[in-house]
């Protein structure tokens, strides 16, 4: 029989045990089935490379060690480039820490006061001129005054205006606000009054008087006069209501508006695009 056409059990001990001998594989297929069989070269290959590799251990591990130093050196060379970057700017730092008294003493030596005073004074004399030039009452005073005004009530020394302050925006207020209703009505008249959005039909459009300055007075006046009897009163839930106040009447003097639109049209269209709603000129 050919040798290469032999198989065996895998174990011959065990093979011997079971009784089994070794047979051709073109043998009859309808002998008795056998165990499991494992070719005796293929076999004794497998074995020879599993002893190599375990009696073998630093060349299998050879690879991994490798990446390992690798990595090692790539490490400590980003931390030797840190290091480095590190020294480089303390050094920087430390040399301008160094020069800096000479570099003091040159701009001393170098400072011209002559032609400084000469810069300053063109600068404040051009400031000067812009400020005296222009249409007076008409470039947004109003706006400087108040900014200039918060300010000082800022730097104040504290409790020295505050009889002033509550003066003005207690009493004096109050008193405005009053004036600026009654005047209101009165510039208005009968023919025009109503307490409706919608203009009476005997209406006519009232652009003189306090209208000349204001398209709605009477709400003006109104929350001026809550703003200083809150202030009288030391309320701070009549100050909070008195700005749901004015928010309220922003939003209906808006919605009384399309009326007067429809009524008016282009006049008072005209007319509103000349006159601010509440505050002269502001707002």
């Amino acid at each position: 029989m050919d040798a290469r056409n032999t198989v065996c059990f895998v174990d011959s001990g065990a093979a011997a045990v079971a009784g089994v001998r070794c047979r051709s594989i073109g043998a009859s297929r309808s002998a008795t089935p056998t165990p499991p069989l494992l070719h005796v070269r293929g076999r004794r290959r497998s074995a020879r490379w599993h002893m190599k590799q375990v009696s073998d251990p630093k060349k299998s591990a050879a690879v991994p060690a490798e990446e390992v130093k690798a990595g090692a050196q790539d490490a400590k060379a980003g931390a030797d480039s840190a290091v480095s970057g590190l020294r480089d700017m303390a050094d920087e730092v430390w040399h301008r820490v160094e020069t800096l008294p000479d570099r003091v003493r040159e701009r001393i030596e170098s400072f011209d006061a002559k032609a400084f005073a000469d810069d300053s004074l063109a600068f404040w004399k051009q400031v000067w001129n812009n400020t005296i030039t222009g249409e007076w009452f008409n470039r947004g005073e109003l706006y400087f005054a108040i900014q200039l005004g918060l300010l000082l009530l800022i730097l104040r020394d504290p409790g020295a205006l505050d009889p002033l302050v509550g003066f003005v925006l207690g009493p004096a207020t109050l008193a405005v606000g009053l004036y600026v209703v009654v005047r209101g009505i009165v510039d208005l008249g009968a023919e025009n009054l109503v307490p409706w959005l919608k203009p009476p039909n005997s209406a006519r459009l009232k652009t003189d008087g306090m209208y000349a300055l204001m398209r709605h007075p009477i709400y003006t006046g109104v929350v001026l006069t809550s703003l200083g009897y809150s202030a009288v009163t030391h309320s701070p839930e009549r100050l909070v209501l008195t700005c749901a106040l004015f928010y309220f009447l922003t939003r209906k003097a808006a919605e009384e508006e399309k009326y007067l639109l429809d009524k008016f049209g282009k006049d008072y269209e005209a007319y509103a695009a000349t006159v601010k709603a509440f505050i002269p000129k502001v707002f």
